[in-house]
């Protein structure tokens, strides 16, 4: 992704030293600037995309993922987990929502695998909030993020989420058995074996949506532009201070 090869490109390193402050939105990019390139960075995440929280409106029977299709987004990986359980849950259905390279490709892959009658797919729209809240379970199978502000549209509308744990941004946001599962990356077997638990327990979809809703409230806009004020207000503070310091030794 474009953040993960910035980090890499040889320019932007080189210049990196210059700067005051550099704001990462996942620990795991904020930890490899501070150790590996001995930069003050410092994690502010993305803030919340809606208003408001809100508990799933239905208890419709649907698994959903929003994201744009291509191969990092890894929709080929959950319709083969959906696939492995599909059969056993026909009142159940996955819904995925996005525009994309290889939207063709997944439709294709849809009925190869025998599910297309159990597959929806929408294109992305300005009714994404409303697709959410009458959903059931989010599921997310990326492969690689910066953030994962999918994962947290899910959880402000009150969704437990099932996501893999890859490189960075849903290790910040999820917690085993609280707001959802982060299972291993590539271990499709156990992210089946999570699906299946939420789809037949509806007594922990409810409490793990409850927990959704607070857990996700940590990146309310309120919450978030506060933190860009202390950081700003310590940037200031400190160049004043080396700017009277400088003066003084003249």
């Amino acid at each position: 992704q474009k953040a993960k090869r910035n980090i890499n490109n040889k320019k932007i390193i080189s210049n990196i030293s210059k700067y005051d402050a550099i704001v990462s939105i996942s620990r795991e990019d904020m930890f490899i600037l501070k150790h590996k390139y001995h930069c003050n960075s410092v994690y502010i995440p993305n803030s919340n995309t809606f208003d408001s929280y809100s508990m799933p409106r239905a208890n419709n029977k649907r698994i959903i993922m929003v994201g744009r299709f291509d191969y990092l987004k890894g929709q080929d990986r959950l319709l083969k987990i959906w696939s492995s359980i599909a059969p056993k849950y026909l009142n159940w259905s996955l819904m995925l929502v996005g525009n994309g390279s290889t939207h063709d490709s997944m439709t294709r892959l849809s009925q190869n695998l025998g599910i297309s009658k159990q597959v929806e797919f929408i294109p992305y729209s300005d009714e994404v909030e409303k697709l959410l809240q009458t959903s059931s379970i989010c599921a997310f199978a990326s492969r690689e993020e910066s953030f994962g502000l999918a994962i947290t549209e899910a959880l402000q509308c009150g969704l437990p989420t099932v996501a893999f744990d890859c490189n960075c941004g849903p290790k910040d946001i999820l917690t085993n058995y609280y707001n959802g599962f982060l299972i291993d990356d590539d271990n499709e077997q156990e992210f089946a074996n999570k699906l299946e638990l939420l789809i037949t327990d509806a007594g922990l979809r409810t409490e793990f949506s409850k927990n959704a809703i607070e857990s996700v409230k940590r990146f309310d806009k309120r919450v978030v532009m506060n933190q860009w004020d202390e950081l700003l207000n310590n940037v200031i503070c400190s160049k004043q201070k080396r700017l009277s310091t400088r003066n003084q030794s003249l």
